[in-house]
């Protein structure tokens, strides 16, 4: 009798479920749905207004502020990054740049707008000194060695140590172009002095060069005994001897390439071409329909 009635229990909250269920599934959920479906569209909708927005600011940005300083995006940089002399014109004009956008962000009123005013005001701030600072800095790297004075090297040590606290307060990435501007740019200047003269190549293959001296040398420290044996290795480095025998062996390690190989191919190709934008000079200047052509390749874009 008691397991009957245990049993009639169960069923009947079972049952009890079941209607639950049942009401659930007829009255609460098709309204559920459709609350539900009809929000995700609203939220859609806004979205699409946000991100045709960010495109407005983006554009207007870009169109009516920054072009005004014939700042120009260009299509070898993939048609949305800017050159060198565009961010030197940018960092050298960084207060009335970017004064205009933060005075253009602020005026902008939108329900997603996620940075408050005080929070623009800062960060366009922050954005500001930053670039002022980098200016500096590649205003002293430009410096040629006779230029370049021990006062300039304490002016960009202490730049480099606030340009690193605007970046982390900005959010930006420790880049390794940053890095060299952080660290190896300094260690340069230390080595060389000023360094406006010398090329990206010629700076790159010095830092290798010492990179390979001080992994030689890792045992002797950084005290006087390492200078002493850096400077015998410089010493040994320009004496012609030793760079008359270096050029005999380079000489003699060059590859030649055979008549059949890849290599000689495209030294053939390359021949050609020249010998074809030669004759293409020569036919053009002989018509002398244009006197600033100097080369070959300028008048192979011309017809005859």
């Amino acid at each position: 009798m008691e397991e009957q009635e245990q049993l009639d229990e169960d069923e009947g909250e079972v049952d009890a479920i079941e209607e639950e269920i049942f009401d659930y599934q007829e009255n609460v959920l098709p309204y559920a749905k459709k609350e539900y479906a009809e929000k995700k569209k609203a939220f859609e909708e806004l979205w699409k207004l946000k991100d045709r927005g960010e495109y407005e600011v983006r554009n207007h940005i870009e169109n009516e502020i920054i072009q005004k300083y014939k700042m120009r995006t260009q299509a070898h940089h993939g048609g949305d990054k800017y050159t060198g002399v565009d961010i030197g014109i940018l960092m050298g004009n960084a207060g009335p740049i970017v004064g205009e956008i933060e005075a253009y962000l602020l005026e902008i009123k939108h329900p997603l707008k996620a940075a408050k005013d005080g929070e623009t005001i800062i960060f366009c701030d922050h954005i500001k000194r930053l670039l002022n600072i980098l200016d500096g800095m590649f205003s002293i790297l430009r410096m040629t060695h006779g230029e370049f004075r021990d006062a300039h090297l304490t002016i960009y040590e202490s730049s480099a140590k606030e340009a690193v606290l605007f970046w982390k307060k900005l959010g930006l990435s420790y880049t390794p172009s940053f890095h060299y501007l952080h660290k190896e740019a300094l260690r340069l200047l230390r080595l060389h002095g000023g360094i406006g003269e010398l090329l990206e190549d010629h700076l790159e293959q010095s830092h290798q060069k010492m990179d390979r001296i001080h992994q030689r040398l890792t045992r002797l420290g950084f005290g006087e005994k390492r200078a002493m044996a850096i400077s015998r290795l410089a010493e040994m480095d320009s004496h012609p001897i030793i760079k008359d025998v270096r050029e005999k062996v380079m000489t003699a390690r060059k590859r030649n390439f055979t008549q059949t190989s890849k290599g000689e191919k495209e030294l053939a190709r390359k021949r050609m071409k020249d010998e074809f934008r030669a004759k293409n000079l020569e036919c053009e200047l002989e018509t002398v329909k244009d006197e600033t052509i100097v080369t070959g390749h300028e008048a192979a874009k011309r017809t005859v």
